[in-house]
């Protein structure tokens, strides 16, 4: 379960140097500031934790994406014949 911890610190690390890229024609970040950087991790045990429930709640929107997706094209298949009267409510 780990990897859901560092997807999420990577993902926040990134955004930390995205907000500080300088250079207008090549956007770079300033090495001293990734040298200087320092990142504090917590104990394994809330790594494994934050991990646990990062996996619940990735399995639950992995879900809700595919329920989305089924009544989205159930949608799209009722809706023109309820509009032609082809199908009556």
């Amino acid at each position: 379960n780990t990897p859901y911890f560092f997807h999420f610190l990577i993902k926040n690390l990134q955004n930390i140097l995205k907000s500080t890229l300088t250079g207008s024609a090549v956007p770079h970040t300033d090495q001293h500031l990734l040298i200087n950087t320092k990142i504090i991790l917590p104990p394994f045990n809330i790594v494994e934790k934050f991990g646990k429930i990062s996996l619940t709640s990735q399995t639950k929107i992995i879900k809700n994406a595919k329920s989305i997706s089924i009544l989205s094209k159930t949608r799209d298949a009722l809706l023109p014949k309820l509009m032609s009267g082809e199908i009556h409510v």
